[in-house]
């Protein structure tokens, strides 16, 4: 992938992130016992892909804030994603990533009925996630290292790590708003 502008990628991201909360807000009208119906009994109720959600972000906002904060590097003006940080971005994006991945026992929503709660964590999970990309302005998208969830010796460029967090948190709030369709 060629090198991307800094504030061209950081915009979209932010846009992404919008667009989470947006429909969030949209989701947390519907009745609760609408939000946890299963289309069927392999996929996931529109609840359950946000409490898959909030454990990543229970997990990745403290890395980006502590990497970033522990950095002093100057920014770039333009980031290139890495070999592996590309392959994890790509695998997330909702349009890009079209296989089915199995989640982490760790990071695998509850299995019984949720409440309607876990949309408001997962709606202060977003604006920190704007937080977090408001601060990333000012630094080094390709210099900056985070660890990933699966492993903690692997780590990938902070643009990676942006973009594989927004591009999981928009390809699962399609997938809960796609549940509520088929419900």
């Amino acid at each position: 992938m060629a090198k991307i502008d800094t504030s061209v990628l950081l915009n979209d991201l932010k846009t992404k992130t919008e667009f989470c909360i947006k429909e969030a807000k949209r989701l947390v009208k519907q009745r609760e016992e609408k939000l946890n119906d299963h289309p069927n009994p392999e996929t996931w109720s529109a609840l359950q892909c946000i409490d898959h959600l909030n454990k990543y972000g229970d997990y990745y906002l403290p890395e980006l804030n502590a990497a970033m904060n522990d950095s002093s590097l100057p920014p770039s003006s333009h980031f290139s994603p890495g070999f592996v940080g590309n392959i994890f971005a790509k695998a997330m994006h909702p349009t890009v990533g079209k296989s089915k991945m199995q989640s982490p026992v760790d990071k695998a929503p509850a299995k019984s009925d949720l409440s309607k709660d876990i949309l408001n964590t997962f709606m202060d999970q977003q604006k920190s996630f704007l937080e977090v990309l408001k601060m990333a302005e000012s630094k080094n998208l390709n210099k900056v290292k985070i660890k990933i969830t699966i492993s903690k010796w692997i780590k990938i460029k902070l643009g990676d790590a942006l973009r594989v967090t927004i591009y999981h948190n928009e390809r699962h709030i399609l997938q809960a708003i796609k549940v509520l369709k088929n419900n």
